[in-house]
């Protein structure tokens, strides 16, 4: 089930939001057949994201997110919610099972960094690794900050194994961790 969450958005981010001009209607909820542990609404040239229960075992966590192309405006509304600018051209993977939902969507060249590198098995990855142009970040408690900031990731993919998630992603909003994007509009 897992893997359908993280494919569903996994297309919402690289595919980018689709707008509907310089009007802004109410929200439109997106129908979606197959994926589940999300919803999505657009609005205008917006995109809401609300992601349920995204590791194993969690229980009423939702997080929110606004998909908005670059340069446009977000509403004061949503200005609070983290942001993130489409379509996604740099992505860093704390999980080889996004590498290969990444590749099928034919964006495997927006892979900038990843972790496990000995758990690569797609051809054309395994050549960047070979060739050095696709570094490792670590893997869980062990991940190279610097390394991470260093790649300038328009979005960080995380895995859902418990609460890991959320300690590395709490790790990534301290102040000591700087050059991230704080993902607001």
């Amino acid at each position: 089930m897992k893997y359908v969450v993280v494919h569903g958005l996994a297309v919402i981010l690289l595919t980018g939001c689709v707008g509907k001009g310089d009007e802004i209607p109410g929200p439109e909820p997106v129908s979606n057949s197959y994926a589940m542990g999300f919803e999505t609404e657009r609005t205008g040239e917006f995109t809401l994201v609300k992601v349920h229960d995204p590791w194993q075992n969690s229980r009423d966590v939702t997080f929110n997110y606004v998909l908005a192309k670059k340069g446009v405006a977000v509403p004061d509304s949503l200005g609070k919610l983290p942001c993130i600018r489409v379509p996604v051209a740099r992505v860093v993977a704390l999980s080889t099972t996004h590498l290969a939902m990444i590749e099928a969507l034919g964006q495997s060249n927006t892979i900038c960094g990843i972790s496990g590198m000995d758990l690569v098995y797609s051809p054309v990855l395994t050549r960047r690794i070979r060739d050095r142009e696709l570094p490792d970040v670590g893997f869980e408690e062990n991940l190279n900050y610097e390394t991470i900031v260093s790649l300038d990731p328009d979005v960080l993919f995380l895995y859902g194994i418990q609460s890991n998630s959320r300690i590395i992603s709490t790790e990534m909003r301290k102040p000591r961790i700087t050059g991230l994007p704080r993902s607001t509009c």
